[in-house]
């Protein structure tokens, strides 16, 4: 560990260590010539072999050797990883190495949160691989390697490497051409709450903008989109090297590699698939916005007794040729009756369906499926209707009373501890097995000792657009803790509603003071995930959820089923802070 701790420390002072590739491209003169970029290549996340890279990375190495690039760059996630295995970690190294021994151009790589996601990790790479961060030049042109999982900086570029990205920029003002890589696409991830954790709009975008960086590309989500240039710099996410890929072709969701020419004091790059050559533009923000705007859903307004219902759909082609549109329905494990229906819909064309189902004693859990228009083989495009068409149906609590974070109980816990799954799920958590202060006094106006004896007060907190409460952006991604939430929601009568709720991780809900539903679980938030019945009460009734997160995402959905839309939801009810009936 001696030996480690000193090649770390070298490393971040003074960036000298070896850089992450077996050999270096040439610097030489300014002059034209072409890269390769690509990113997770790692096995899929549930393969049962987590070891040897598949076909499809092999596939990308064999088109880069064929492309004439004078090197490639990995962004990251370049090995399954997350496991506290020493031995297992240093095979998925050597599977990698060996694997990479394909490449006949010089390769660079750069760290992925499956390559290090802790302490242990991160000295594997700085021994394997060398510096967390660095740079090189070649033909003129100048290159950033950055790493978006520093340990105790993971999804930000602060503090020692913000120093450092200022000085290698100012060091390199010369450069006609400077390239930006990074895992994450941190340009993408913010939000209001987020904006203080990322600092990349902050920090990191207006140095590259005032150094004039030509383009800034990232991984981690697994498919292709060119997102919009700013201040002059373009960003790419390219994260289709091998891993399992997400979403429809039109969406990006395709395996791929990007080759980039630079040209004088140009640059262009296109994208190489395993169908052939794109163009840069054949996936953007812009247009998967307008391909979500494609297909309009009427929500349905009221609920028959017997359950049978009519959605009304109208679909427009996006794409210049004619196309096939299938419409699924998986019904198992509900009560719903539906079949699947397929047409042909014109080049620019528009059509509208009549879609027929039928509900049995229950609507949730809802079918799986949806439309999707398919060229042959090729899944161009899809959407869930049906989130669409109950939206007044089942209706999430879009507004919250939210106090946190709480200590989880792991805080003293070794790295190995806190990421042990039968730990988390079966041991005594004190802040998830014991009443948390709000839960021994629910008091909206109240304060209390939260994580670290920190102040904590009641905020009001709005759902996102798809429902879910995201504590992971409120609490600037808070480890091992828990977090309370209230809600109230008025009946006009007594009765049994039905309630579904999804978590990440694990959720507490309370009626009235009286537990109807609980999950101890490591997931990520899903909506519908949990189903159950509970009763509410003439007029209004609280309701009470705590939610346990280990670490990554962190939040959560509530819907209350209401086909007749007698409900009103409030987060402070006119009445009293509490349980109040008319």
């Amino acid at each position: 560990m001696k030996k480690v701790a000193f090649v770390s420390l070298l490393c971040l002072l003074v960036n000298t260590c070896a850089l992450p590739s077996p050999a270096r491209a040439e610097a030489g003169g300014a002059a034209d010539f072409r890269f390769v970029v690509m990113g997770d290549n790692r096995p899929f996340w549930d393969a049962e072999d987590v070891v040897t890279q598949n076909e499809h990375f092999i596939g990308n190495i064999q088109r880069t050797n064929a492309a004439g690039a004078d090197f490639a760059v990995i962004v990251g996630d370049l090995i399954h990883g997350y496991t506290d295995d020493a031995e297992l970690i240093d095979s998925q190294w050597n599977a990698y190495d060996a694997v990479c021994k394909r490449f006949e151009i010089p390769y660079y790589s750069v760290a992925g949160n499956h390559d290090i996601w802790d302490g242990q990790s991160q000295d594997v790479w700085l021994e394997r691989l060398g510096p967390l961060y660095f740079s090189w030049d070649h033909k003129g042109s100048h290159f950033i390697a950055l790493n978006s999982e520093v340990v105790g900086e993971m999804d930000r570029i602060t503090g020692a490497q913000l120093e450092w990205l200022k000085q290698d920029l100012a060091e390199a003002k010369a450069a006609p051409r400077i390239f930006v890589f990074v895992h994450k696409p941190l340009w993408a991830y913010e939000t209001a709450e987020s904006e203080g954790q990322n600092q990349w709009s902050r920090d990191v975008h207006p140095l590259l903008a005032g150094h004039r960086v030509d383009t800034v590309f990232a991984g981690h989500w697994h498919h292709y989109t060119l997102h919009p240039q700013k201040d002059g710099v373009r960003y790419v996410v390219t994260g289709g090297a091998g891993a399992e890929i997400g979403g429809y072709e039109l969406a990006g969701g395709f395996f791929h590699v990007l080759t980039v020419d630079v040209e004088g004091a140009s640059s262009s790059f296109k994208v190489l698939t395993e169908r052939g050559e794109m163009p840069a533009d054949y996936v953007t923000t812009e247009k998967v916005r307008g391909l979500w705007g494609a297909l309009t859903v009427e929500p349905l307004e009221d609920w028959p007794e017997d359950g049978s219902i009519t959605i009304q759909v109208r679909i427009r082609n996006p794409i210049q040729k004619e196309v096939t549109a299938v419409v699924q329905w998986d019904t198992s494990d509900t009560t719903w009756q539906a079949e699947a229906a397929e047409f042909t819909i014109q080049a620019g064309a528009t059509k509208e369906l009549a879609i027929r189902a039928k509900a049995g004693e229950r609507i949730y859990p809802l079918p799986k499926g949806g439309l999707e228009l398919v060229d042959g083989d090729r899944k161009l495009f899809g959407w869930d209707i049906h989130q669409r068409a109950f939206a007044r149906i089942g209706r999430f609590i879009s507004e919250w009373n939210v106090a946190g974070p709480f200590d989880l109980g792991l805080t003293a816990a070794t790295e190995e501890e806190r990421s042990d799954d039968d730990r988390y799920l079966n041991a005594h958590l004190k802040g998830w097995d014991d009443p948390l202060p709000p839960e021994r006094d629910l008091d909206l106006s109240a304060a209390y000792a939260g994580k670290r004896g920190e102040e904590v007060r009641w905020r009001i907190v709005a759902a996102d657009q798809a429902g879910l409460v995201d504590l992971d952006a409120l609490y600037e991604e808070e480890d091992y803790a828990v977090a309370c939430a209230v809600a109230y929601v008025h009946a006009p009568k007594g009765g049994s509603y039905q309630m579904t709720v999804g978590s990440d991780d694990s959720v507490l809900v309370r009626i009235n003071g009286r537990q109807v539903w609980r999950a101890h679980a490591l997931r990520a938030a899903v909506p519908d995930e949990d189903v159950f019945e509970a009763d509410l009460q003439a007029g209004w009734n609280e309701v009470f959820l705590k939610v346990a997160e280990r670490s990554g995402g962190w939040g959560f959905y509530l819907r209350v089923v209401d086909p007749r839309g007698e409900l009103r939801f409030a987060a402070r009810p006119p009445a009293t802070a509490g349980v109040a009936a008319e």
